[in-house]
C-alpha cells in the first residue's frame, strides 16, 4: 500500500490570471505538486502558494512548473549553482580570497610605502619600480603573489599613513587600489 501525501489546496483568483491559449481554462484551485529537484535530486513540492504567486502575481504561463527546489533556485540566482549545457548541475567552486595587509606603522614616507608593497605583495620582487604606475601594475597581477585572482587588501594604521604621506599622495594610492575590481579594499 502506497502512502498518499495530503495536498494543500488554495483557491485561485480568476481576475488575476492570464489563461492558457490552448486550453483557455482558468485555474480554480491550486494544489501542491510533488516533484524531484533536478539539481539536488531531493523530493520536494511546488506549493499551492508558490504556484498561485507565479501565475497570478508574476504572470507565468499556467502550465509552468519549476525543475529545481526552492533552495536550488536560490543558489542558481546567486550564482552558487551552475546549470551546464548538458543539463548537469554543478556547484560553483568557492575560492577564499587571500588577504594582504599593508601596515602603516612600517613606513613614514613614499619610499617606505613602496618597500612595504614590495615585501607584502611581491615576495620582494627586485624589478618593482617606485612610482604609481608600477604600483598599479602590481595590483594588475603578474608581478605579485596573486595572479589575476581576487584579493582583500587591508591598509592598517591608515590615519598615520595619511598624516605622514600627505592626503594628496594617499588619495592617489587609494584611487589606484579602488580602480581594481578584483581587489576588495579596507582601511583600518
Amino acid at each position: 500500500m502506497t502512502k498518499r501525501r495530503s495536498l494543500h489546496r488554495l483557491e485561485g483568483d480568476i481576475s488575476k490570471q492570464e489563461f492558457c491559449i490552448h486550453c483557455n481554462k482558468p485555474i480554480l484551485y491550486y494544489f501542491d505538486k510533488p516533484f524531484t529537484c533536478q539539481a539536488c535530486r531531493k523530493e520536494t513540492s511546488f506549493t499551492a502558494a508558490e504556484r498561485k504567486k507565479w501565475i497570478e502575481e508574476f504572470k507565468f504561463h499556467p502550465h509552468t512548473f519549476p525543475k529545481e527546489c526552492r533552495d536550488c533556485r536560490k543558489r542558481l540566482r546567486q550564482g552558487d549553482l551552475i546549470k551546464m549545457a548538458d543539463g548537469v548541475y554543478k556547484a560553483k567552486e568557492k575560492t577564499k580570497k587571500k588577504t594582504y595587509v599593508i601596515d602603516g606603522r612600517a613606513f613614514s614616507n613614499l619610499n617606505g610605502f613602496y618597500d612595504q608593497v614590495q615585501k607584502v605583495l611581491t615576495d620582494n620582487f627586485k624589478g618593482f619600480g617606485r612610482n604609481y604606475d608600477a604600483f598599479n601594475d602590481i595590483l594588475n597581477g603578474g608581478f605579485s603573489r596573486f595572479d589575476n585572482e581576487p584579493i582583500i587588501l587591508i591598509w592598517s594604521n591608515f590615519e598615520k599613513s595619511k598624516k605622514e604621506l600627505g592626503e594628496k599622495v594617499v588619495k592617489i594610492l587609494v584611487e589606484i587600489i579602488q580602480s581594481h575590481k578584483d581587489v576588495r579594499f579596507r582601511m583600518e
